[in-house]
């Protein structure tokens, strides 16, 4: 379906409510560019998780010279990817892929109502549908498209109930994709240098870092990675991190993303840089410079 957002763009999606949230996110409350995350002119982001490719867009209408490499593994959303990035035509490599420790193929659990939760990895993730209650019923109160819309989306709570909107919410299909690593990219496309890699995975985000021959970590500058409560949490990536020069910042603040996580921002470490990082904050407005 095609839907349209706060700031006049339309875009191909599966759920308005999910497209306006990560909207809000991404667009207005600029997760991924707080913490000293800096970007300019001419830099290379890989987009590990690009779902419909907003981050790609929130990027591309910022900066006019930006090289962006997006990931999608299920085609079903990789379709509204392709179709939303069309516009950054030359500035964007797509692949209908997911990025892993492996090179093969996976089974992923693709949720046609809520797309931002497929992952290929559900058992790791029951916890996050407790919180979905809380999830629906903010996604019905984001106030941007129309009162019109606001009202349906509250019909639907009264009338549907909770619990209908979660078995709605719930069902889901299997997807059989494909997987790939990042150091398998990074020589395929000679890419020399990664100013910014943004991981959200759902659950799977230690397989992408782990897919990164060690060799190659000194050419990605930043990351910002949406943490889940596995494995080591975010304190376990953080230190995997800062074992490899980076200097690391948690957020456990942020109340808008799906719970249980916390997203997690890393700065290759400058010498005789301190280990404070800078308070969490936007750093940049759509349609201004990026870098601070």
């Amino acid at each position: 379906m095609k839907i349209r957002m706060p700031n006049g763009m339309v875009i191909h999606g599966h759920s308005r409510g999910e497209a306006r949230l990560l909207f809000d996110e991404i667009f207005n409350k600029q997760v991924y560019v707080r913490n000293g995350i800096e970007l300019q002119e001419g830099d290379v982001v890989v987009d590990v998780g690009a779902n419909l490719g907003l981050f790609s867009l929130f990027l591309g209408e910022t900066l006019r010279d930006v090289t962006l490499y997006a990931f999608e593994p299920v085609p079903d959303i990789f379709e509204s990817l392709r179709l939303n990035t069309s516009r950054l035509e030359g500035r964007i490599v797509l692949r209908n892929a997911g990025l892993s420790d492996r090179e093969g193929q996976a089974v992923f659990t693709y949720y046609p109502h809520l797309p931002c939760f497929s992952t290929s990895c559900p058992d790791r993730l029951e916890k996050r549908w407790a919180d979905l209650r809380d999830i629906l019923i903010r996604m019905g109160d984001q106030r941007a498209g129309g009162g019109g819309r606001l009202r349906e989306a509250r019909e639907k709570v009264r009338s549907w109930g909770v619990s209908g909107l979660l078995y709605y919410a719930s069902r889901k299909k299997d997807r059989v994709c494909t997987l790939t690593r990042l150091s398998k990219t990074i020589s395929d496309h000679g890419i020399d240098r990664i100013d910014l890699l943004k991981v959200d995975v759902e659950g799977s985000e230690w397989d992408v870092l782990r897919g990164v021959d060690e060799a190659d970590w000194r050419k990605i500058k930043q990351l910002v990675v949406e943490v889940h409560d596995v494995e080591s949490g975010a304190e376990g990536m953080s230190e995997w991190l800062e074992d490899r020069g980076y200097q690391v910042a948690i957020d456990h603040t942020n109340e808008d993303r799906r719970s249980p996580v916390s997203l997690l921002y890393a700065r290759r470490r400058k010498p005789g840089a301190g280990s404070s990082a800078r308070s969490s904050q936007a750093l940049v407005q759509p349609g201004g410079p990026v870098a601070v």
